[in-house]
């Protein structure tokens, strides 16, 4: 898929999940993100996953990202999280949603609250090299497919 119509459906889903962080409580919307887990219970289910192909998406839907993300200004963390979350999900591709907090004896600006994409055991989108607390977190699985490069 080209780079431009990649940009294009990463700034549509951002789209969308800045309208449903807004405007729908997250007791209503939580199911779209996957099934909610404790931060104790999550495992390490992405190996699978990891083939070239599949890394080279992850890698070209995390640069849509961004690459949207820039054109909308505004678009913070959670949108960002949730928009690289469903594109990945489009594309056969498991990964994990986290909404983490500052540790108390560091709160205090707007930044207590953090949502980050973990994929095969790394931050793919919203690593800030800050050590935030799980809170929440949302898990998409599927079962291992070669995934390739551009597939919807």
């Amino acid at each position: 898929m080209p780079v431009r119509l990649r940009t294009l459906e990463a700034m549509m889903l951002l789209i969308a999940a800045r309208m449903l962080v807004r405007f729908v409580p997250l007791a209503r919307w939580k199911g779209l993100l996957g099934d909610s887990q404790t931060p104790e219970n999550s495992a390490n289910r992405d190996a699978a996953d990891a083939n070239g192909n599949t890394e080279l998406t992850v890698r070209q839907c995390v640069a849509a990202i961004r690459r949207g993300s820039f054109r909308l200004p505004g678009t913070i963390c959670l949108p960002q999280a949730i928009g690289l979350q469903w594109m990945l999900a489009r594309r056969g591709i498991s990964s994990t949603v986290t909404i983490g907090f500052m540790p108390v004896s560091r709160r205090g600006d707007a930044d207590d609250l953090h949502a980050w994409v973990d994929w095969n055991g790394h931050k793919i989108l919203g690593d800030r090299g800050e050590n935030y607390a799980s809170l929440l977190q949302f898990r998409k699985n599927f079962r291992s497919r070669n995934c390739k490069s551009g597939t919807v």
